[in-house]
């Protein structure tokens, strides 16, 4: 599929199609090429319901709550440990739709502060 949606994936290596394999390997880079790929297929609708929306419900149900990003992002988290990362879509405040990808990997502080970092980037994103 990444071959035909024509997403780059020098610097992937995938074990299998779970994304739970801890030899899984992907790029930020690739990730918003695969975002943005998938803006444009026909199930495009579809897998952008699929997300979670910030400050409102999934696994982002509580981040970015009371801020810009809250219902302006639409991602996907993923967790492992000391691995953090969340990839998906952001309306600016100017109303740009924007795609990002942040991962954080062997970090050296704990979870909460991790994610307050990537939060933190988000909301930079937006725009506050």
């Amino acid at each position: 599929m990444l071959k035909r949606l024509e997403v780059p994936t020098e610097g992937w290596l995938l074990s299998d199609g779970s994304g739970l394999s801890r030899t899984n390997l992907a790029t930020a880079h690739g990730l918003v090429a695969l975002l943005l790929a998938m803006e444009r297929h026909p199930q495009a609708a579809a897998y952008r319901d699929s997300l979670a929306v910030a400050g409102m419900d999934g696994t982002l149900e509580r981040r970015l709550r009371g801020t810009a990003a809250e219902g302006r992002v639409q991602a996907k988290s993923g967790t492992l440990s000391l691995a953090q990362g969340l990839a998906g879509h952001a309306i600016t405040r100017r109303g740009d739709r924007v795609a990002f990808a942040i991962l954080v990997n062997n970090h050296s502080g704990g979870t909460r502060e991790v994610l307050g970092a990537i939060d933190a980037v988000v909301r930079a994103i937006v725009g506050r």
